[in-house]
């Protein structure tokens, strides 16, 4: 998924974590997204720098943008996040 103004790519998260971590209304604005049970809106945020593991080893990325999914997007599978395929390869 990929904000449409920006064009930037857009990890998703549960939404459960919007509460988790404090994320101040103000922040949030929502783009449209399409799967094949239909379409809706979600949350996305702007955030300064995320820590992922990769190989073992912490690794940050800048300015990654976070959607916060609700539980029917990641099908009832305990994900902790889909990222976005940008993210995944060089």
């Amino acid at each position: 998924m990929r904000d449409p103004i920006s064009g930037r790519p857009v990890c998703v998260v549960s939404e459960d974590y919007k509460e988790k971590w404090k994320i101040p209304a103000e922040r949030m604005r929502l783009i449209a997204y399409e799967t094949v049970a239909g379409q809706d809106f979600m949350e996305i945020v702007a955030a300064d720098k995320f820590l992922m593991k990769e190989a073992g080893k912490m690794v940050s990325q800048k300015e990654i943008l976070l959607g916060f999914g609700k539980a029917s997007l990641f099908q009832g599978k305990n994900y902790q996040m889909i990222l976005h395929k940008d993210f995944c390869w060089e």
